[in-house]
């Protein structure tokens, strides 16, 4: 099952006050999520949303909503998920329900978090992962190695049913992309246009034998990971073709434990050596896949198996297995957006508060601050395109602006 494979925000900033050239990730040890006194030994996905941060482990759901200074646990104190592993949440952004899976069932809340109930999915195996393709919800499953499926649901998993086409196969992640649900698992990528009532093979290039893992997109592009050694794949036609995007990074016997992608990178955890000459377990790849680097900064050498990221994509996370401590940067994607700001401008920045954007029409943006935490959000763009700084102390700010999937984070000084 996916859990045998996967393995706050405090930004040490090195640049002055009026440089903004780019410097190696810093990542900074956040400990181990724990309840009762209790730590977590497991990690299974790491899951960002406009609420917060979500961390699915075998001691229930953490959340976090200042970047990992401090996790309030929503599952294992008591109720139906009392002392349950959890493996993976969906949140429905229509209505606001919750679905997160175990190792025998689903469950859902309706009030953030607070209580949650069983869904009539139960003995159902390890639910991997939840996703939403218009009004039908669905869970990859698997009950081991050598068998699993997709459930499909319209009522929020009131009732569910099994698709037909499917092999009976271990599944293990659901991505809705380009008016298609994309599942990854034993033997390939599957693809359903009709909201997961049927299924077939998705392209070609993605070898026999595979277990994918994940699959991200990022600016049009699909990536996906194989656990048994395939290496990473990547799509540019919606899944028609798969193909190794860099063979000098993912050669030979490659393993590809997790990947996760946002502010303009996508990053890949994989087995080290077996991968590549220098034997980096963390790589980010800024050029689409092209071509990678280390992303593992001043991270010690260790198993890292779980990948994640807040919603916005200005903030990553990575769990280390064996040494049982997670860590966060804010400052991978900051350095990659700023090479890719092309016809955005923010001025003047320095700035004692009135902050003009100009370059583009329409957008969404979010200021944050250097521990992770969301200060201000503008569903649109101001008329005048101006923002106000002028209530918040002396010090550095990001501020992410989201257009059309393009998402690029702006470092802003208040002086």
């Amino acid at each position: 099952m996916k859990t045998n494979y996967k393995i706050s925000v405090l930004l040490c900033l090195l640049l002055s006050m009026y440089t903004f050239s780019t410097k190696a990730q810093t990542w900074q040890n956040l400990g181990n999520p724990e309840v009762g006194g209790q730590p977590i030994d497991n990690m299974f996905s790491i899951e960002g949303h406009t609420s917060g941060v979500y961390f699915c482990t075998d001691r229930g759901l953490f959340k976090t909503t200042d970047g990992g200074t401090t996790f309030t646990n929503l599952t294992w104190g008591s109720g139906a998920t009392a002392g349950l592993p959890i493996l993976c949440i969906y949140i429905d952004d229509s209505d606001g329900a919750m679905y997160i899976g175990g190792q025998d069932g689903l469950y859902k809340s309706t009030n953030n978090g607070s209580t949650w109930s069983a869904t009539a999915l139960t003995a159902s195996g390890n639910i991997n992962d939840i996703a939403k393709a218009g009004t039908n919800i669905m869970a990859a499953y698997d009950r081991g190695f050598d068998s699993g499926g997709v459930y499909y649901s319209t009522d929020g998993f009131s009732t569910y049913q099994e698709p037909t086409t499917l092999p009976d196969l271990q599944m293990l992640d659901l991505i809705y992309f380009n008016n298609k649900m994309f599942l990854a698992g034993d033997e390939g990528m599957y693809s359903s246009t009709d909201e997961g009532a049927t299924w077939s093979v998705q392209g070609t290039g993605h070898p026999a034998g595979g277990r994918y893992i994940k699959t991200v997109d990022l600016n049009g592009n699909l990536f996906s990971g194989d656990i048994n050694g395939k290496g990473l794949f990547k799509s540019s036609d919606n899944g028609e073709t798969w193909a190794i995007p860099d063979t000098g990074t993912f050669q030979d016997f490659c393993q590809v434990f997790d990947l996760t992608a946002g502010g303009g990178v996508v990053l890949a955890l994989t087995d080290g050596v077996d991968c590549n000459p220098q034997g980096v377990p963390i790589r980010y790849s800024d050029d689409d896949g092209l071509s990678w680097q280390s992303a593992l900064g001043n991270l010690p050498a260790a198993f890292y198996n779980e990948l994640g990221k807040s919603a916005d994509g200005s903030c990553f996370y990575v769990y280390a297995l064996f040494d049982n401590l997670l860590y966060t940067t804010c400052d991978l994607s900051m350095s990659v957006a700023e090479n890719s700001l092309e016809s955005i401008k923010i001025a003047p920045n320095p700035s004692k508060g009135i902050i003009t954007i100009s370059g583009i029409e329409r957008a969404a943006m979010t200021l944050i601050n250097t521990q992770g935490k969301v200060l201000k959000t503008y569903k649109n763009l101001p008329v005048d395109k101006t923002i106000d700084i002028s209530e918040f102390a002396q010090g550095l700010y990001f501020l992410n602006i989201v257009n059309e999937g393009s998402n690029k984070t702006f470092k802003i000084i208040k002086h």
